[in-house]
């Protein structure tokens, strides 16, 4: 693949990244508040996770920028993505269409 392909959608992911945990370190308890409105996670590890998701999606931000780390960033966004969605699933079967 050309490089420069490889670059803009590298910074691209980044910027939705480092944006995304901005928002929700900024406003973490209406994150916290989604995050249990997805009913999957028990209420004890709700503030740890509201927490930790952030912070991850932004140390995936700046991993995907530097060409040493980029491959697993990569890897580990897809990963997170991957969760994200299977999570928004999993509350569309159960009906909850509210998020």
């Amino acid at each position: 693949m050309d490089p420069v392909f490889t670059l803009i959608i590298a910074f691209g992911l980044s910027l939705l990244f480092f944006a995304a945990g901005l928002q929700k370190l900024l406003l973490r308890e209406a994150f916290r508040q989604v995050l249990a409105g997805y009913r999957l996670l028990p209420d004890a590890v709700l503030n740890l996770a509201s927490r930790v998701i952030p912070i991850t999606e932004i140390a995936l931000a700046a991993g995907l920028v530097y060409p040493e780390t980029r491959s697993i960033a990569a890897l580990v966004s897809a990963l997170m993505l991957s969760l994200y969605g299977l999570s928004i699933w999993i509350n569309l079967k159960r009906g909850n269409l509210s998020l």
